[in-house]
């Protein structure tokens, strides 16, 4: 099942406190999938945050209007 997925999309539209969180559960899904690319869609007040998270290879940012 490992090798099924190529590329995971992480959505976390969620305040500062849900990315932080939620990086144990990034590490696991790391670890589970080693040979994936992952990758963040998040707020973009949340991309200081992401820059140092070792399990994203990808971070793309949305603006919330606000």
């Amino acid at each position: 099942m490992k090798d099924v997925y190529k590329k995971i999309l992480i959505i976390n539209l969620g305040s500062i406190g849900d990315i932080l969180l939620s990086t144990p559960a990034l590490g696991g899904m790391k670890t589970c999938f080693s040979g994936s690319q992952i990758s963040m869609l998040a707020i973009k007040r949340a991309h200081f945050l992401t820059r140092g998270l070792l399990y994203i290879e990808k971070c793309s940012f949305f603006c919330t209007g606000g």
